[in-house]
């Protein structure tokens, strides 16, 4: 084996890679494992890159409403190796769930305000992880526009003959309506 950092050892019967990082022991490695039968020998490079997680842009949900927010994430191993990815939702509200198969943040916002979520995606040997903001809000009072012009209608009226037409007044009294007098043109006021 080479390349391969100090805490890092070789079962040379089973060819089990084994060992324990130390705190600042970061960082990526390219190892090079050798197993031969005496009569060949073959070399194999274990280089394991962690997920790629896409960002996710912020998520604006109105106050007791269901959402939905894919975490969207590849294997980005070039030996395309498909290593099976598991997500985890590291840190958020209660009212936050993630299925950890394919990577779905639902729920209902209970709560206003900001809220952070933290998840973690895997792919068994390496995690890279990506934040989402979520703003719960009150649902917006709608704005309604009046347009600054009206057009009214435009109509003819009949012109009417004022010789054929009575006036009748009349008076509400306890509830009654009491008849007070009339006017015609044609022969004036009758009581």
């Amino acid at each position: 084996m080479s390349g391969n950092p100090a805490w890092l050892h070789i079962n040379a019967q089973t060819g089990e890679l084994s060992g324990t990082p130390g705190r600042n022991d970061n960082g990526d490695f390219v190892i090079t494992v050798t197993a031969s039968n005496g009569k060949a020998t073959n070399s194999v490079k274990v280089n394991n890159h962690a997920p790629q997680v896409a960002p996710v842009a912020r998520q604006i949900v109105i106050i007791n409403s269901s959402f939905s927010v894919p975490i969207i994430a590849k294997d980005s191993d070039s030996d395309s190796d498909s290593d099976t990815l598991t997500y985890r939702l590291i840190n958020g509200p209660s009212w936050a769930k993630i299925n950890p198969k394919t990577g779905v943040i639902t729920g209902k916002g209970a709560v206003l305000g900001q809220h952070l979520l933290n998840v973690q995606v895997s792919d068994g040997k390496a995690v890279s992880s990506v934040a989402v903001v979520m703003d719960i809000v009150v649902n917006p009072t709608p704005v309604v526009t009046i347009p600054n012009t009206l057009t009214a209608q435009t109509r003819v009226l009949t012109p009417i003959d004022l010789l054929m037409v009575k006036f009748t007044f009349y008076k509400r009294s306890n509830n009654l309506i009491v008849h007070l007098f009339a006017f015609r043109k044609t022969n004036g006021f009758s009581y």
